[in-house]
């Protein structure tokens, strides 16, 4: 199958609807009469640090719901039939972030490809545009991406998020958490209700402290949660204790008076990742007396000299 050519009008237009996208801060297809140059258009979103090359794997992916030896058009593998359409020979690519830190990705394609011309027919338009790759290159390609599928936490997997969050404690000066099957439960029924609804929302549990947080995109790990988590340290101002916006999140994980967690994950339909953490004693919680203050310089101390 030949090449595509990157082509810059194509391109222009991809990253304009790219940054309309990040504005809007959600997915949604383009007009087809803003489509100037190409129709034929690809959309992924995703958090975190990661290659814009994420987007084509993600639509590549696809594949494992494609039937090539029915040859019909499949709605939930029309990206990568978009992508593989013998008959595209152009396309262009655009990406932007979101003030939330989501990246859009929106790529667009010259003939359109996921076209039905009759005469031949659907199954003779597909048959003749989507080809099946390489066996030995296909089975390589399917280890890859069966290794960045999504899988519910391991024990293992559990345990060194546990590990790594104490390890975190300990350079805060505060006692490790113990892990609970209770609070576990409690955090894989609220991410399983998460992923249903596609929504990030706090829960109203009122005796449990809470960690949220979503992710999109391939080779997922339980301990990204962590690091996004501990970065609201940056956001503390450990010379004016107290709560701060935008350090909850850390503040909970280090609260000294806090002695079990549960976490878990759950994955929507769209592919979006959410992990729920769940601890007891709930942390930023304000006693009075002493107050907001003397609350917060009990709980959250600073890091300790000489730690990691």
């Amino acid at each position: 199958m030949p090449q595509l050519t990157l082509n810059r009008q194509l391109t222009a237009e991809a990253q304009k609807w790219a940054e309309t996208l990040a504005d809007k801060d959600c997915l949604e297809h383009s007009p087809k009469e803003t489509r100037t140059s190409g129709e034929g258009e690809n959309l992924s979103g995703f958090t975190g640090n990661q290659d814009i090359v994420t987007a084509f794997d993600r639509w590549y992916a696809e594949e494992k719901d494609y039937d090539y030896k029915k040859n019909k058009f499949v709605s939930n593998a029309g990206n990568f039939t978009q992508l593989v359409w013998a008959n595209t020979k152009e396309m262009g690519v655009g990406w932007a972030k979101s003030n939330t830190g989501w990246t859009y990705v929106c790529a667009r394609f010259n003939p359109t490809g996921n076209i039905v011309v009759t005469p031949p027919g659907e199954e003779e338009c597909m048959k003749q545009n989507v080809k099946k790759p390489n066996r030995r290159e296909a089975k390589s390609l399917k280890k890859q991406m069966e290794q960045l599928n999504f899988h519910t936490p391991t024990k293992d997997e559990i345990s060194s998020f546990v590990s790594e969050l104490n390890s975190i404690r300990s350079d805060h000066q505060v006692k490790p958490l113990e892990h609970s099957k209770d609070l576990q439960k409690a955090a894989q029924k609220w991410a399983d209700n998460l992923a249903k609804q596609d929504k990030p929302e706090n829960s109203s549990a009122q005796d449990q402290g809470e960690c949220l947080f979503s992710y999109s995109g391939p080779s997922f790990e339980l301990k990204t949660a962590l690091k996004v988590w501990y970065g609201g340290k940056e956001k503390y101002d450990f010379n004016n204790p107290g709560f701060k916006p935008g350090s909850g999140n850390f503040t909970q994980l280090v609260w000294a008076d806090s002695k079990e967690m549960g976490v878990a994950a759950s994955e929507a339909k769209s592919g979006k990742i959410y992990v729920v953490a769940r601890f007891k004693p709930s942390g930023n919680i304000i006693m009075t007396p002493p107050g907001e203050r003397e609350t917060f310089n009990r709980n959250v101390l600073v890091r300790k000299a000489g730690s990691r």
